[in-house]
């Protein structure tokens, strides 16, 4: 006879922000969730990042963050590839809300912004178990493609492992090893781009060459901001010449307030 299923916890209109807490936790009391409610039924020893969803003091949802490979951190970002970070692995307890896992997100996002370590992350939705990404969809991520199917490797208690846990494994040394490959499987790519801090949007020698061209030009800091607020930062040299019209506008109108 089968226990009876966990009532989903349902306040009206789904879950809302000010029911949970999110928190960096522990490597270990991530994975040890993760272990139980993630179907892979594992994850790395490892990461660079752990968050939990607590809702009350019940720990409800928790995920890992960590570098991807070079390979896949390059096709997100070729110069800033190792400030590229990955979602490995995400669970949230059945019994919550549906909306519950894109709160999470939402709230990791906004915390990993604020320390400015990161310039984008990555992560995929596996198409195997049905999943569609919308909780990244929700939460702006951007849908990058679909990736070519790539092996799944299970050990023999069903536990999916990596062919790169430790080092890149031939097919042939992980069947020695007694694991078995379940198929192929191609999975959604999603990639979302962290705000650059607005001092790390320019090189030294841009930030010096700025400050001439402010100086030859006369303008002042909130114009500067101006131009920073209107155009993409890496192209602020060039913005400043052709949006000299706007700052001539901005100054008429700060003249006659």
């Amino acid at each position: 006879m089968t226990a009876p299923r966990k009532a989903r916890f349902t306040p009206i209109g789904g879950a809302r922000a000010n029911d949970y807490d999110v928190r960096r936790i522990e490597h270990a009391a991530a994975a040890h969730f993760i272990r139980a409610h993630h179907y892979a039924r594992g994850c790395a020893n490892t990461s660079t990042e752990a968050f939990g969803l607590f809702r009350g003091a019940s720990l409800v949802g928790t995920a890992l963050w960590m570098p991807p490979t070079r390979a896949c951190a390059e096709t997100v970002d070729r110069q800033e590839w190792r400030r590229v970070v990955s979602l490995s692995r995400l669970a949230v307890a059945p019994a919550e809300p549906q909306n519950a896992a894109s709160l999470f997100i939402g709230a990791m996002l906004r915390a990993m912004q604020r320390g400015h370590r990161w310039v984008a992350a990555v992560t995929f939705a596996d198409l195997s178990q049905g999943h569609k990404g919308t909780i990244y969809k929700a939460t702006n991520w951007t849908h990058i493609g679909i990736t070519r199917p790539e092996p799944r490797w299970e050990d023999a208690s069903g536990k999916q492992v990596s062919r790169l846990s430790t080092k890149s494994r031939t097919a042939g040394a992980m069947t020695k090893m007694g694991h078995l490959m379940v198929g192929k499987f191609s999975k959604h790519k999603f990639v979302f781009r962290f705000k650059a801090a607005r001092t790390e949007r320019l090189s030294q020698s841009d930030k010096e060459r700025l400050s001439g061209e402010r100086k030859a030009r006369h303008l002042t800091e909130k114009e500067v901001e101006h131009v920073l607020a209107s155009s993409r930062a890496t192209a602020m040299l060039e913005a400043l010449a052709v949006q000299q019209e706007m700052l001539d506008k901005l100054r008429k109108e700060n003249g006659s307030r």
